[in-house]
């Protein structure tokens, strides 16, 4: 019974010695996660014109409120404007709300209101550049100017309904001078 029990002992001695060997070693905490820099990445991408591959790292990322921004960004300007717009509200309004959120930067209200303006919504644009509230706002200032240039080309009846009503004339887009959306606060934002 002795010789079982020592034989039993030796087993679990040796089993637990291999078990022990068999363990990765301690990862040290300091190391980067493999998410970490993915919005970097997908910049770079974004400084060559890559759009796409950007996207597709940004998707499987994390969902931040940078990343998310990020990917919005990347949407419109590869022409993906509904997406884009449910990025951005999915982003920036609570569930069950119509108001945005007043905890996030100024920029991502702004590529909002571009995302509805370039989706043919020009009056949702100037409804959200309105709430923003900042008309120091590079961005609120380029928006403001693109849908001015945009009314000045309307003919007098579409002008007039666009001026009383807000009635958007169907296929007469708002045309935009720079790239839509912007990945962080213009450098010239109070």
């Amino acid at each position: 019974m002795n010789r079982k029990k020592q034989k039993t002992t030796q087993k679990s001695g040796s089993v637990l010695a291999s078990t022990q060997h068999a363990a990765p070693p301690p990862t040290n905490a300091a190391e980067p996660s493999p998410a970490d820099g993915v919005l970097e990445r997908a910049l770079r991408y974004v400084s060559i014109g890559d759009h796409e591959r950007a996207l597709d790292l940004l998707t499987a990322a994390i969902k931040s409120p940078r990343n998310q921004n990020a990917r919005g960004v990347c949407l419109l300007r590869l022409g993906r404007t509904e997406a884009a717009i449910r990025v951005f509200r999915e982003l920036l309004l609570n569930p069950g709300s119509t108001w945005m959120r007043p905890d996030l930067p100024t920029v991502y209200k702004t590529n909002y209101a571009t995302a509805l303006l370039v989706g043919g919504h020009p009056s949702g644009c100037l409804e959200i550049i309105n709430e923003i509230r900042n008309e120091q706002h590079p961005s609120v200032q380029r928006l403001r100017r693109a849908i001015a240039t945009w009314e000045a080309s309307l003919s007098l009846w579409q002008r007039l309904n666009w001026r009383i009503g807000k009635i958007e004339p169907s296929g007469r887009p708002v045309q935009l001078d720079f790239p839509p959306g912007d990945f962080d606060e213009p450098a010239t934002a109070t």
